[in-house]
Protein backbone atom coordinates (compact mmCIF):
# COMPACT_ATOMS: atom_id res chain seq x y z
CA UNK A 1 0.00 0.00 0.00
CA UNK A 2 1.35 3.31 -0.75
CA UNK A 3 2.06 5.66 1.92
CA UNK A 4 0.36 9.52 1.60
CA UNK A 5 2.28 12.42 0.50
CA UNK A 6 0.87 14.06 3.84
CA UNK A 7 2.46 11.54 6.07
CA UNK A 8 5.55 11.66 4.47
CA UNK A 9 5.58 14.97 5.00
CA UNK A 10 4.36 15.33 8.59
CA UNK A 11 7.11 12.17 9.23
CA UNK A 12 9.55 14.43 7.61
CA UNK A 13 9.14 17.33 9.35
CA UNK A 14 9.76 15.07 12.52
CA UNK A 15 12.88 14.31 11.39
CA UNK A 16 13.52 17.69 10.15
CA UNK A 17 13.29 18.72 13.82
CA UNK A 18 15.46 16.37 14.99
CA UNK A 19 18.15 16.90 12.25
CA UNK A 20 17.62 20.86 13.04
CA UNK A 21 18.20 20.59 16.91
CA UNK A 22 21.13 18.36 15.88
CA UNK A 23 22.61 21.12 13.55
CA UNK A 24 21.88 23.77 16.15
CA UNK A 25 24.10 21.77 18.85
CA UNK A 26 26.79 20.95 16.27
CA UNK A 27 26.87 24.49 14.82
CA UNK A 28 25.76 26.72 17.00
CA UNK A 29 27.21 25.38 20.69
CA UNK A 30 29.97 22.67 19.73
CA UNK A 31 31.79 24.00 16.67
CA UNK A 32 30.10 28.04 16.87
CA UNK A 33 33.94 29.18 17.22
CA UNK A 34 35.13 26.92 14.40
CA UNK A 35 32.91 28.21 12.12
CA UNK A 36 33.30 31.79 12.61
CA UNK A 37 36.70 31.69 12.29
CA UNK A 38 36.31 29.76 9.04
CA UNK A 39 33.94 32.55 7.98
CA UNK A 40 36.40 35.12 8.92
CA UNK A 41 39.05 33.64 6.61
CA UNK A 42 36.99 33.49 3.90
CA UNK A 43 36.52 37.07 4.73
CA UNK A 44 32.64 36.96 5.79
CA UNK A 45 31.37 38.14 9.12
CA UNK A 46 32.23 35.34 11.94
CA UNK A 47 28.24 35.05 12.57
CA UNK A 48 25.30 33.74 10.76
CA UNK A 49 22.88 36.18 10.01
CA UNK A 50 19.18 35.33 10.89
CA UNK A 51 17.95 34.93 7.07
CA UNK A 52 20.81 32.19 7.07
CA UNK A 53 19.45 30.11 10.60
CA UNK A 54 16.27 30.54 8.23
CA UNK A 55 17.88 28.84 5.15
CA UNK A 56 19.78 25.82 7.48
CA UNK A 57 16.09 25.28 9.62
CA UNK A 58 14.97 25.02 6.13
CA UNK A 59 17.33 22.69 4.49
CA UNK A 60 16.68 20.34 7.88
CA UNK A 61 13.21 19.96 6.97
CA UNK A 62 13.82 19.43 3.13
CA UNK A 63 16.97 16.94 4.16
CA UNK A 64 14.13 15.36 6.40
CA UNK A 65 11.25 14.80 3.80
CA UNK A 66 13.83 13.58 1.26
CA UNK A 67 14.88 10.97 4.56
CA UNK A 68 11.22 9.93 4.65
CA UNK A 69 10.24 9.93 0.91
CA UNK A 70 13.37 7.69 0.45
CA UNK A 71 12.57 5.46 3.68
CA UNK A 72 9.00 5.27 2.13
CA UNK A 73 10.53 3.94 -1.01
CA UNK A 74 12.50 1.67 0.05
CA UNK A 75 10.30 -0.10 2.67
CA UNK A 76 8.42 -1.52 -0.32
CA UNK A 77 10.97 -3.55 -1.22
CA UNK A 78 13.29 -4.03 2.33
CA UNK A 79 10.02 -3.70 4.80
CA UNK A 80 9.38 -1.62 7.65
CA UNK A 81 11.72 -1.10 10.46
CA UNK A 82 15.04 0.05 11.33
CA UNK A 83 17.84 -1.55 9.00
CA UNK A 84 15.52 -0.50 6.06
CA UNK A 85 15.20 3.46 8.26
CA UNK A 86 19.04 3.30 8.78
CA UNK A 87 19.62 2.56 4.99
CA UNK A 88 17.89 5.53 4.06
CA UNK A 89 18.92 7.78 6.55
CA UNK A 90 22.90 7.00 5.69
CA UNK A 91 22.03 7.67 1.86
CA UNK A 92 20.66 10.79 2.61
CA UNK A 93 23.30 11.75 4.85
CA UNK A 94 25.88 10.70 1.73
CA UNK A 95 24.13 13.32 -0.34
CA UNK A 96 23.48 16.15 2.00
CA UNK A 97 26.24 15.86 4.42
CA UNK A 98 29.10 14.20 3.19
CA UNK A 99 29.37 14.98 -0.87
CA UNK A 100 28.80 18.28 0.43
CA UNK A 101 31.26 18.96 2.65
CA UNK A 102 34.15 16.70 0.95
CA UNK A 103 33.24 19.65 -1.94
CA UNK A 104 33.84 22.94 0.29
CA UNK A 105 37.17 20.64 1.25
CA UNK A 106 38.62 20.28 -2.07
CA UNK A 107 37.88 23.67 -3.15
CA UNK A 108 39.96 24.73 -0.28
CA UNK A 109 36.88 26.33 1.83
CA UNK A 110 37.24 24.91 4.50
CA UNK A 111 39.69 22.63 6.59
CA UNK A 112 39.66 19.33 6.06
CA UNK A 113 39.70 18.50 9.92
CA UNK A 114 36.88 20.56 10.70
CA UNK A 115 34.83 19.49 7.50
CA UNK A 116 35.54 15.70 8.88
CA UNK A 117 34.38 16.38 12.24
CA UNK A 118 31.33 17.94 11.23
CA UNK A 119 30.65 15.28 8.30
CA UNK A 120 30.86 12.70 10.76
CA UNK A 121 28.70 13.89 13.60
CA UNK A 122 26.58 14.65 10.79
CA UNK A 123 25.18 11.09 10.46
CA UNK A 124 23.74 11.14 14.02
CA UNK A 125 21.69 14.08 13.20
CA UNK A 126 20.85 12.65 9.89
CA UNK A 127 19.70 9.06 10.90
CA UNK A 128 18.57 9.75 14.01
CA UNK A 129 15.98 12.01 12.40
CA UNK A 130 15.08 9.51 9.76
CA UNK A 131 14.75 6.76 12.61
CA UNK A 132 12.73 9.38 14.49
CA UNK A 133 11.00 10.44 11.26
CA UNK A 134 9.83 6.24 10.34
CA UNK A 135 8.72 5.36 13.89
CA UNK A 136 6.20 8.09 12.66
CA UNK A 137 5.27 7.41 9.54
CA UNK A 138 5.40 3.17 10.72
CA UNK A 139 2.62 4.27 13.06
Amino acid sequence: MATSWGRIVAAGLVAGVVIDAGEFVLSGVLFVDDWSQALVALGRPGELPASGALLFGAWGMVAGIASMWLYSALRVSMGAGTQTALKAGLFVWLCAWALANFGFSILGLFDWWFMAKVTVLGIVECVGGTLAGARILDA
